[in-house]
């Protein structure tokens, strides 16, 4: 997306679970100096996506958990990585220098798996893009 001099690109994936998502041909043509937004339905996506070159990764797929029960925590959470259930998170990123980093957020998005949200509220979120001519300031 351009818009007068800034741009940032944004690249989309299918969901892991499918088998259909193909990061090599998403990223192909991405230039790793413009900033960059991977959109991925679940977080455990992380672990096959930290070497390409995105800034920000959005995620939903947990619900947050959807269902938090004080002292227990979330009752069911399909996925690998249960400490990543919503929220930002911050990961070194050395291929961009010693002070860069790659972000993930993690939406609790509107819908669920099961029609019940206990201490989980739904959520949508919005971000608001500036142009900067540093691809980490703009996403600290």
């Amino acid at each position: 997306l351009r818009r007068n001099n800034a741009a940032v690109v944004i690249v989309g994936l299918d969901e892991m679970w499918t088998g259909q998502a193909d990061p090599d041909q998403a990223f192909a043509g991405v230039d790793p100096a413009l900033p960059t937004i991977c959109l991925n339905h679940n977080p455990d996506g992380y672990d096959s996506l930290r070497d390409y070159p995105w800034h920000w990764l959005l995620c939903g797929h947990s619900h947050g958990g959807q269902v938090h029960i004080p002292g227990l925590g979330a009752l069911y959470v399909p996925q690998k990585h249960k400490e990543r259930l919503r929220g930002f998170f911050s990961f070194p990123d050395p291929k961009r220098g010693p002070d860069a980093r790659q972000r993930m957020y993690i939406s609790t998005g509107i819908g669920y798996s099961h029609p019940l949200r206990l201490r989980v509220p739904p959520e949508v979120t919005l971000f608001t893009l500036t142009s900067d001519a540093d691809p980490q300031a703009v996403l600290k």
